[in-house]
């Protein structure tokens, strides 16, 4: 049976602790601009965009990048994540091919990941570009943007692909976040979200949120990692297929990115 987040759990994201510390400072401001962005995202899309999800899904990312950089005070851009969005779909995308989804799952996935991180967006300052490792409290406000995420996206887009995004940070073993669910429980859309985001994320961008700076990973450093992880933070048959696809690029002379 799949977990499925209630309106419960949603409120609860909204609670940041009592200790009025700064990082909860930080994602109180991540709030309220969840809600702004939400806000300004609703009043502008069509009823003609929300029919076609990838369309919808695609204005949502564009619009909160656009409207972060214009209206929000001391606002960062942010091309790196932009192209990590993008990157992750379409690798997504070829992994759900080759594990036989349907043209409806592969919609669903390839709309989930265009907008599975939009909550980093909103967290201010941007931890993931400091130069060194974060602290326990700094690395628990990045956590939060899957929370901020869920809070702009509520009531915006359908529940499945809402569903797919909430759970792309769940680890197959159980010691994910924020729900701490495990396998099955987990749908495949997001385990392959999860995969793909983490292969993604050490093989392209110049940070890896909460390590040192080691530089960009190779892809087959990349998959070592993965495969360390398989049946403990990745299914086991995603890690497979995305060093398939690897094999498969570099057989052609090109590499997996």
């Amino acid at each position: 049976m799949l977990f499925f987040i209630s309106q419960y759990s949603l409120d609860t994201l909204e609670q940041p602790s009592d200790s009025g510390s700064y990082p909860d400072e930080i994602y109180q401001r991540g709030i309220n601009s969840a809600h702004y962005v939400r806000g300004e995202i609703q009043n502008r899309i069509s009823e003609e965009v929300r029919k076609d999800t990838l369309s919808l899904c695609r204005l949502i990312k564009e619009m909160t990048f656009e409207i972060m950089d214009q209206n929000m005070e001391d606002s960062h851009e942010d091309p790196a994540l932009n192209r990590h969005l993008n990157q992750v779909a379409f690798l997504a995308k070829e992994v759900g091919e080759q594990l036989g989804l349907n043209e409806t799952d592969l919609k669903i996935l390839e709309a989930a990941s265009l907008i599975h991180d939009v909550g980093k967006r909103l967290l201010n300052p941007d931890y993931s570009k400091l130069d060194r490792k974060l602290t326990d409290a700094e690395y628990a406000v990045v956590r939060k943007h899957v929370d901020l995420s869920l809070i702009l996206l509520n009531g915006i887009i359908p529940k499945d692909i809402y569903n797919v995004i909430s759970q792309h940070h769940e680890n197959y073993d159980g010691t994910g976040y924020p729900f701490g669910i495990e396998n099955n429980h987990i749908g495949l859309l997001s385990r392959i979200l999860r995969a793909v985001d983490a292969y993604q994320a050490m093989t392209s961008r110049k940070h890896n949120v909460g390590r040192k700076k080691d530089g960009i990973m190779t892809s087959d450093q990349a998959l070592e990692e993965l495969e360390r992880g398989s049946g403990r933070l990745f299914d086991p048959q995603v890690v497979s297929v995305l060093k398939r696809i690897s094999s498969s690029y570099e057989s052609s002379g090109n590499i997996l990115n």
